[in-house]
């Protein structure tokens, strides 16, 4: 039900009340490739993608976790609280949709691998008493825990996407950049 008109310099769609315009990510690419160079940023695509375009458009809240050397999480640092999800891609339409309406039902956060496959969803997130004393809280809850955990696996990229709409990009206890999606209406 949503209509979107792709170009060079974004993605124009209509919300039902408003036409937006929602940012190319090669700009987010960049910025992560700055603060993060030993990192293959460009496989974050298709997670920025669906962040931005996707949950974010949508209002649906979610923290997204890439994990693209397959690593361990952090001892302590995650509790499942579903278990056996299944492996979705989000290069698959039908599987992207699967995963944005198990989100939108979910709480917790969705692990990926560095092939955008869905690994683990509805994850709780504990941070160390490192991270509690370093990294100051922000906007809320999930964003709070989520910038905390990035801290405590810096191997990873996080994704924030806001029931409101906003997406902040985290990485190594730091918010990297974000829009909101409702700032920029057309007309």
């Amino acid at each position: 039900g949503q209509v979107r008109v792709f170009g060079p310099t974004g993605v124009v769609r209509w919300d039902g009340i408003a036409w937006h315009h929602d940012a190319p990510i090669e700009a987010w690419i960049a910025r992560l490739a700055s603060v993060a160079p030993d990192m293959p940023v460009d496989g974050v695509r298709p997670l920025l993608r669906f962040a931005i375009h996707e949950l974010g458009g949508r209002r649906i809240g979610a923290t997204l976790i890439w994990s693209p050397n397959g690593h361990t999480v952090p001892d302590r640092r995650m509790e499942p609280l579903v278990h056996n999800a299944p492996r979705l891609r989000l290069d698959s339409v039908g599987e992207e949709a699967a995963i944005a309406q198990a989100l939108s039902q979910t709480d917790g956060a969705a692990i990926f691998d560095q092939d955008a496959s869905l690994m683990a969803l509805g994850i709780r997130l504990a941070s160390s008493p490192t991270a509690e004393q370093e990294v100051r809280a922000m906007s809320g809850m999930r964003h709070t825990s989520a910038l905390r955990y990035s801290f405590d696996d810096p191997q990873s990229i996080v994704l924030v996407v806001s029931e409101d709409g906003p997406v902040t990009l985290m990485h190594a206890g730091r918010a990297i950049t974000s829009v909101n999606p409702s700032d920029e209406r057309i007309g």
